[in-house]
């Protein structure tokens, strides 16, 4: 009875809570809140249903992610007072500052003209019911490789089969203002960051957020 009249997170301070493996706020719960106990999940379906099937008291989710979700499932209460805030980005590996900034003149530009407010309404507020615009790219040349995860909705998700999102269609479109076909990497959330310090990928998106550890592996854009 006492967690139904929870308004934040430290309400919980004692309880099980769910989050996604490797978020910024999951190491920030375990040092503010050193009797809760974590519970760590690979993606946000997986999470969700932890939440829906009583396995966890609560679970953490980005308000975009969570407002995306609500418009399909009830049962689910808001807690007023959000737990952190941090700013989302592309990353990129800290030898990439050319496509990094390359990037950033795109997107300032899809601000500069009404595209990205269109298409934040579109995934942001709509997404249960919107659909990826038709992208023409090019069938040869060097892919634009992308590290994500498809249960990030409505940022990156799977949609009538194929990647959707907000995410998806700015860098689909990214690649076709650079001429690249695009490749997607799907995986689970905590092999994002790998991929681009390793080299494996040029450009990740999944609802990542800035936090000066990450910082000090990669570079973020200004998005």
């Amino acid at each position: 009875e006492k967690l139904n009249r929870a308004e934040s997170i430290r309400d919980f301070s004692t309880s099980r809570v769910g989050v996604i493996t490797g978020v910024v706020y999951e190491e920030a719960l375990s040092k503010e809140f050193p009797q809760m106990q974590v519970m760590r999940i690979s993606d946000e379906i997986s999470l969700l249903q932890t939440l829906l099937t009583h396995r966890c008291d609560a679970v953490l989710f980005d308000d975009h992610t969570l407002k995306f979700h609500m418009q399909s499932i009830s049962g689910i209460r808001i807690l007023k007072e959000p737990y952190m805030t941090a700013d989302v980005g592309a990353i990129f590996h800290k030898e990439n500052e050319a496509l990094r900034d390359e990037f950033n003149v795109f997107v300032r530009q899809l601000k500069a003209d009404g595209r990205y407010a269109q298409l934040y309404d579109k995934w942001i507020e709509h997404g249960q019911t919107a659909h990826m615009s038709d992208i023409e790219l090019p069938e040869e040349g060097e892919p634009l490789r992308v590290a994500t995860t498809s249960s990030s909705a409505p940022l990156v998700f799977i949609k009538d089969g194929e990647m959707a999102g907000l995410e998806v269609e700015i860098l689909t479109l990214f690649a076709q203002y650079i001429n690249r076909p695009i490749e997607w990497w799907d995986m689970d959330f905590s092999g994002v960051l790998p991929a681009i310090i390793s080299k494996r990928c040029d450009v990740a998106v999944c609802s990542i957020n800035y936090s000066e550890e990450r910082a000090k592996a990669v570079i973020f854009s200004d998005m």
